[in-house]
């Protein structure tokens, strides 16, 4: 749930992010690198990607269809890239630790 609210938690609110890296940082389940990677995947997960590399030019691919540069385009996808691989390492950290704590 914890790293749901960090990538989709800001599509709906910043308040979703925010509450993730909450629990993020209130659980012991994490450590501490892992809790510094998950924070910074990007600040208000897929949101803040959005924001953070598209800014003012959402209204104009709004209006047009197509980014002005398609290297913007490459740029996010390859950000967004990176934010899943990032969230695939920590959900696979977290469910190797939690089948060897049942054990």
């Amino acid at each position: 749930m914890t790293l749901a609210l960090l990538v989709l938690g800001g599509l709906a609110s910043l308040l979703g992010w925010v509450i993730g890296a909450a629990l993020l940082w209130a659980s012991a389940r994490w450590t501490v690198p892992e809790k510094l990677l998950a924070t910074i995947i990007w600040p208000g997960g897929a949101a803040g990607l959005v924001w953070i590399a598209w800014g003012e030019r959402i209204e104009s691919l709004a209006a047009t269809g197509v980014p002005s540069d398609p290297w913007e385009l490459v740029g996010v996808l390859g950000a967004a890239a990176v934010q899943l691989v990032v969230v695939g390492f920590l959900w696979m950290r977290s469910t190797r630790r939690l089948a060897l704590s049942a054990a």
